[in-house]
């Protein structure tokens, strides 16, 4: 009995050892989350191709994922999630540069020299 026990645990560590989770989860859900957000910021209009990169990549990455190729999976999803952050930052920048343009058409204009050096 001992001996049956001894080969049943060792047969269910091997298992364990052998056995992959899936870490790709977590990254797909990250990748996911980027894509959405940089979606939400206007990043289809501003950053179209990288935004359909990662689109494209994202169900690669999914794909790989039902194949169990999680190692695979999760590094495309790792580079999902970056190139929806840079449209996403692109994006942002973009946006913030109308704003700023804005702000200064809005400013009345200043003569050359007008209140040079001077600090209030």
């Amino acid at each position: 009995m001992r001996i049956i026990t001894t080969l049943v645990l060792v047969g269910a560590l091997a298992a364990l050892g052998c056995a992959k989770p899936g870490p790709s989860d977590q990254a797909l859900a990250t990748a996911d989350f980027a894509v959405k957000q940089a979606r939400d910021q206007g990043a289809d209009q501003v950053a179209s191709a990288l935004m359909r990169s990662a689109e494209e990549k994202l169900s690669r990455a999914r794909a790989l994922h039902e194949k169990k190729k999680y190692d695979e999976s999760e590094r495309l999803a790792q580079q999902v999630a970056v190139e929806a952050q840079l449209a996403d930052a692109i994006t942002r920048n973009k946006q913030a540069k109308d704003r700023l343009a804005k702000v200064q058409q809005a400013l009345p204009p200043t003569t050359a020299g007008e209140n040079a050096g001077e600090i209030r």
